[in-house]
């Protein structure tokens, strides 16, 4: 049996590549990266739509609102980029703050309450607080922690 031969007779307008580039090239992190990984400018340019998607998840992440507020679709997955043997390629990762929230939820035997409270972080700022005796309990709970002994 022939192997099935396709033609695919894909282009993109100059504009688009142009844009394309620029993304990559102005992010600097990304950038970085992509010289770490031994690319060129010009194999930059040839692989572009690969490493564009790279440079654009890495430029949306950068202050990332948390797992709950995830503004990519699909949720909590980014490009990642690989060169080996002159081949550049293209791939999708969990991002760094998922990888994070697994391992703390697997650290957990047993839990009753719902998962997005495990995303919640104790805080001192009481200034949203809108009774006073919720403020007295906060007020409370910070003093009961400085007496608490402090392993080394």
């Amino acid at each position: 049996m022939e192997r099935l031969k396709i033609a695919q007779n894909i282009t993109i307008d100059e504009a688009t590549v142009k844009e394309m580039e620029d993304a990559v090239f102005t992010n600097l992190k990304a950038l970085k990266y992509l010289r770490q990984l031994g690319l060129t400018d010009e194999l930059i340019k040839e692989n572009i739509s690969k490493v564009y998607d790279f440079a654009v998840d890495m430029q949306n992440c950068k202050d990332c609102p948390g797992l709950n507020k995830c503004n990519k679709e699909p949720k909590h997955l980014v490009s990642s980029v690989t060169f080996n043997k002159g081949i550049v390629d293209r791939g999708i990762v969990p991002c760094k703050k998922y990888l994070e929230f697994t391992n703390f939820r697997q650290r957990i035997v047993h839990y009753d309450f719902p998962d997005e409270w495990l995303n919640n972080r104790l805080t001192k700022d009481v200034s949203n607080l809108r009774s006073k005796s919720k403020i007295e309990i906060v007020a409370k709970y910070n003093e009961g922690l400085k007496d608490l002994p402090v392993a080394v």
